[in-house]
């Protein structure tokens, strides 16, 4: 092996280490931020344990009346359903044609 190759093979193993630590500090940060916006939603979702009245907001998919709720209100959320227990069931008592209950 010769002095060139050495100091080639050297250069590259530097130059695979500098990606492996700039594509590990790349995943951090973007885990961090992924945590820090969506984290505490998800342990919202996940801890979550209803109680009978607790009232639930969902943005509809856009239409003309969904666009208006929501622009009138200025809310994300053109729909509310409150929780209540049916036959030992939790459900969801929410008017979409007429009043409905949804699992």
């Amino acid at each position: 092996m010769t002095h060139g190759t050495h100091g080639r093979e050297k250069q590259h193993a530097r130059e695979r280490r500098l990606f492996l630590l700039s594509f590990g500090a790349c995943l951090l940060v973007a885990t961090c931020f992924w945590a820090a916006v969506y984290g505490p939603a998800y342990v919202a979702y996940w801890s979550y344990s209803p109680l009978e009245g607790d009232i639930l907001f969902q943005s509809l998919p856009h239409a003309p009346l969904v666009n208006a709720i929501e622009g009138v209100s200025e809310s994300p959320y053109s729909h509310c359903g409150i929780v209540t227990r049916q036959d030992g069931r939790w459900m969801v008592c929410e008017s979409l044609h007429g009043v409905e209950m949804t699992p």
